[in-house]
């Protein structure tokens, strides 16, 4: 009985430490619930606390360990030296482990996002599929979670999230709301948002659908001409550059024939012009070019 106890005690302790970690974690990222289930970092806040809360634990041991044998035994300095070195490092190891902790959230949240975006027209066309189809909205969620998983499972944590609260019995309306919550695809957002509205309202659920992917191509096209016009802006710089750099050497080139400047003459400045200003021109007008289409992810 007093092992039972024991333990029972224990695990009263870890639950406490886990629900005050936590807090803590989201007292510094307000959004971390949200966005450690829609990253998929863990199935739960407290879970990925708890995993967070055993990570810094055990680094800490292990600066805590390693450098006070390290101070002691290896550099030879003294008790009280070495408590008070390793105590600093543990204020600093402590801070690196939850700033990780509170960012990595944020960061494979966003991350994901941008890798949803574009695939967002095949989770819509399937879930469009199923309901001209003849099923209900309720059906055409189940059957997108345990038929067409694989192929949509870069959507698996918002479709399992789905599929557990109907399972649950939760109103359709508010698992699309959590879902919505939760994703990182700011057109699934969107979708999520509209169907909870339309499964209160028993509003066209087609018809919202292909509004939503009408408004996302949209975007898209936007973004595209944004990017192309920008393209357009870069390759009339390099062609400015290109045209007027030639011109330039030349008639630097006959003023240093008549005017001659001590350490400066046409040799160099062909050098310098050919092989540094024009390559690190074209290099920098590549970069922000590719920069600029990255954003468009099709």
């Amino acid at each position: 009985m007093a092992a039972e106890e024991a333990v029972a005690y224990l695990q009263a302790v870890a639950y406490s430490l886990v629900e005050w970690f936590t807090r803590v974690l989201a007292a510094f990222n307000p959004l971390l619930g949200d966005q450690v289930l829609g990253s998929g970092l863990s199935s739960s806040p407290r879970r990925y606390a708890a995993t967070g809360l055993a990570l810094m634990v055990l680094v800490d041991a292990v600066v805590a360990v390693g450098g006070f044998l390290l101070l002691t035994h290896v550099l030879g300095l003294s008790v009280a030296a070495a408590l008070a070195a390793v105590g600093l490092s543990l204020v600093s190891a402590t801070s690196l482990v939850m700033t990780v902790l509170v960012s990595l959230p944020r960061i494979a949240y966003a991350s994901r996002g941008s890798r949803l975006e574009p695939r967002f027209p095949l989770l819509a066309s399937s879930l469009a599929t199923r309901l001209l189809a003849g099923s209900t909205l309720h059906g055409a969620v189940l059957e997108l979670a345990e038929r067409e998983l694989e192929e949509l499972r870069e959507f698996r944590v918002e479709l399992e999230y789905l599929r557990g609260a109907v399972r649950l019995g939760a109103p359709l309306d508010r698992a699309f709301e959590a879902a919505a919550r939760i994703t990182p695809s700011t057109s699934l957002k969107s979708l999520f948002s509209a169907l909870a509205a339309a499964a209160r309202t028993g509003a066209g659920i087609e018809d919202i659908i292909d509004t939503i992917l009408r408004e996302y191509l949209f975007n898209v096209e936007m973004e595209i001409d944004r990017v192309t016009a920008g393209l357009g802006a870069y390759m009339e710089i390099f062609v400015a550059a290109s045209v007027m750099l030639p011109i330039a050497i030349g008639v630097v080139g006959l003023l240093l024939v008549f005017n001659p400047i001590p350490g400066l003459d046409f040799n160099t400045l062909l050098f310098t012009t050919t092989f540094i200003l024009t390559p690190m021109t074209a290099a920098g007008i590549i970069v922000l070019a590719d920069n600029l289409v990255s954003r468009i992810r099709l």
